[in-house]
């Protein structure tokens, strides 16, 4: 690319100095020249270098520019993956804090359940302490006053 935009200067740098020896020529020459050396032997030549230098720089640029949003795509996709891997993992780890959750809200209820019934069986006998042990709590002591 940078041979190509070098090549470029060097042909602008041409056709700046036959301009300028164009201008400096007296407008009778260049009356006289217009018809015996015109625009296209004159000119045309550095003129067809600078656009074919040109295509070439843009061809250059484009080639360029798709290979750069090659590579940010690959990053994009590469981001992508880790980024659905990491979800990936956290909705695991919810799902296993859910299913924790709900083993001990089953436990809970399970507890709550028996003391009730103890609870009722005591009351039912008209015992004066009900003993529950409780896997979650200390070994709970259940008296008609404290009921």
């Amino acid at each position: 690319m940078q041979g190509q935009i070098g090549s470029l200067y060097a042909h602008l740098v041409r056709f700046a100095i036959r301009a300028v020896k164009w201008y400096r020529e007296p407008r009778l020459l260049h009356m006289v020249t217009s018809i015996t050396w015109p625009y296209s032997l004159r000119f045309k030549d550095i003129v067809e270098d600078i656009q074919d230098t040109i295509r070439q720089i843009d061809r250059l640029a484009l080639g360029m520019s798709q290979a750069e949003q090659r590579q940010i795509l690959l990053k994009l996709n590469e981001a992508q993956t880790a980024n659905e891997t990491e979800q990936r993992q956290i909705r695991l780890e919810l799902e296993a804090t859910r299913n924790e959750l709900e083993a001990t809200r089953m436990a809970h209820a399970e507890t709550s359940r028996m003391m009730l019934a103890e609870i009722k069986l005591a009351i039912d006998g008209k015992s004066t302490t009900v003993i529950h042990q409780n896997p979650f709590y200390e070994t709970t002591a259940l008296t008609p006053t404290s009921l």
